[in-house]
C-alpha cells in the first residue's frame, strides 16, 4: 500500500514538473518569437522609412509636372514669359495642357466631355482667369480670346486688343481654308506605328447613337448626303498627315496631322480609327483599336472594352519609366504645333506662328528618340515668326 502511495506521488509530481517545464518553455518560445516580431516589425519600419526617403531622392516624373503653378499669379507670369508673339494688338500664347480657355459655367453643356487624365495637382485656373493680368503687363486696356485649342490639346492660343484685330485673325483663318490651304498643324506621338506614312484624305465625321439609344459617339465616314450636311449631321474636312519621326524600335511615331477641324475629337478618332495608332495618352477614343492575335483590329465604340484605358506595348512604358497601371497619368499627346494666318497683318504677307513642345511632350519625344527636324523653324520671310525650342 505504502509503496502504491509513493508511486503515485512520483508520477503526480513528475507530471507536474513537466507541465511547469512545458508552460516554461512555451513561455521562452513565445517571448523569443516575440521580441523577433517586434524586430522584424521595427526593422520593416526602419526599411519603409528608409524607402520614402528614397523614394523622396528621386526625381518627379514629368508627367506628375505638367501643372506647376503654385498660384494664379504664378500661372500667369508663367503665359506672359512663354509670349510667342505680340504686336500692334495680337498677342500669341502657348497654352499648357490641361487649361480650359473658359470656365466650366460659360462652356458649354453639349461640348463637356470629362476624360479619364491623372493630372498631378492639377489646377482649374483658365485663360480667362487670368486675361486682366496678362492685358495689364502686356500695356493692353483687355484682351480677349480669338482662337485657342480646347482643354487637352496644348499649344497656340490667339489673342487680340480689339474686335476689329479679332476679324481679322478670322478672316485669315477662314481665307485659307476657302483656298484648301492648311493653317493649322497639330503634332501628335502615336501608340505604335500608323496604317501609312502620308497621306491626304476628304473625309466626315459624325455621331452615331449607341444601340441603347442612351449616347452617341463619333465616328469617321467616308460616305455622306449634302442634306447631311445643311441639316448639320456630320462636318466634312479635309487632313492631310505625315510621320515626322519613328521611335527607336519602331515602337511609335511622331507625326505631323494638319486638320480643318477638331469638332467631335476628330483628330483623335481619325487616328484611332483610319491610322489604327492611336495617340498617346487618349484615353478617350485609345482603346479603339485592340491587339487580338497578334493583328491590330478596330472594335465597337460602343463595347466597355473601348471605354478602357488603353494598353500599351510594354516596350514602350519601359522607355517613358511607367507601369501599365499608372498609364491614366500619360498626357495626351497632340499640340498645336504651327499656325499660319494668310494674307495677315497685310495682302500678300503671311503670319507664320510655331509654338515650343511642352516640357512633358519635349521629354516623350527624347525617351523614345524621336529625330525633330529644324527645318519648320526657320524664318521664311521678315513677316514668319519661328521659336527656338
Amino acid at each position: 500500500m505504502k509503496g502504491t502511495l509513493q508511486q503515485f506521488v512520483q508520477r503526480t509530481l513528475l507530471k507536474i514538473y513537466e507541465v511547469n517545464r512545458t508552460n516554461r518553455l512555451s513561455f521562452v518560445t513565445a517571448h523569443n518569437l516575440d521580441k523577433q516580431s517586434k524586430n522584424r516589425k521595427t526593422g520593416s519600419r526602419e526599411t519603409n522609412d528608409q524607402e520614402k526617403v528614397e523614394r523622396d531622392r528621386k526625381p518627379l516624373h514629368p508627367y506628375k509636372k505638367i501643372h506647376p503653378w503654385k498660384s494664379i499669379e504664378n500661372f500667369s507670369q508663367d503665359l506672359i514669359d512663354n509670349v510667342i508673339y505680340n504686336k500692334d494688338g495680337v498677342v500669341v500664347l502657348n497654352k499648357p495642357y490641361g487649361i480650359s480657355n473658359f470656365s466650366r459655367e460659360i462652356t458649354s453643356e453639349r461640348t463637356k466631355w470629362k476624360p479619364m487624365a491623372g493630372i498631378s495637382n492639377s489646377v482649374n485656373y483658365t485663360l480667362l482667369d487670368v486675361l486682366p493680368k496678362i492685358s495689364q503687363d502686356l500695356g493692353y486696356p483687355s484682351l480677349s480670346i480669338v482662337k485657342s485649342p480646347e482643354r487637352y490639346i496644348s499649344g497656340i492660343s490667339i489673342l487680340a486688343s480689339d474686335e476689329k484685330k479679332a476679324y481679322a485673325i478670322k478672316k485669315a483663318l477662314s481665307r485659307a481654308q476657302c483656298a484648301k490651304t492648311f493653317a493649322r498643324s497639330y503634332w501628335v506621338v502615336t501608340t505604335k506605328l500608323p496604317r501609312s506614312n502620308s497621306g491626304e484624305l476628304n473625309l466626315a465625321i459624325r455621331k452615331k447613337e449607341s444601340p441603347c439609344k442612351t449616347y452617341k459617339q463619333p465616328i469617321i465616314v467616308t460616305k455622306w448626303g449634302e442634306n447631311e450636311v445643311k441639316r448639320r449631321e456630320v462636318k466634312t474636312f479635309d487632313v492631310c498627315y505625315r510621320t515626322i519621326s519613328t521611335s527607336d524600335g519602331n515602337l511609335s511615331a511622331l507625326m505631323e496631322i494638319q486638320c480643318f477641324t477638331t469638332k467631335w475629337h476628330a483628330i483623335r478618332v481619325f487616328a484611332s480609327t483610319v491610322l489604327v495608332s492611336p495617340i498617346l495618352g487618349d484615353n478617350i477614343h485609345g482603346s479603339r483599336v485592340k491587339k487580338l492575335m497578334g493583328s491590330y483590329m478596330h472594335i465597337s465604340p460602343f463595347v466597355d472594352a473601348s471605354r478602357q484605358i488603353p494598353i500599351l506595348q510594354p516596350e514602350l512604358l519601359k522607355k517613358l519609366n511607367l507601369q501599365q497601371s499608372q498609364a491614366v497619368i500619360i498626357p495626351a499627346h497632340i499640340h498645336l504645333r504651327e499656325i499660319t494666318l494668310m494674307s495677315f497683318p497685310s495682302r500678300g504677307q503671311d503670319l507664320k506662328l510655331v509654338a515650343p513642345l511642352p516640357h512633358s511632350f519635349q521629354w516623350t519625344c527624347d525617351q523614345l528618340q524621336f529625330k525633330i527636324p529644324t527645318g519648320n523653324e526657320e524664318v521664311h520671310n521678315e513677316m514668319s515668326v519661328a521659336v527656338a525650342q
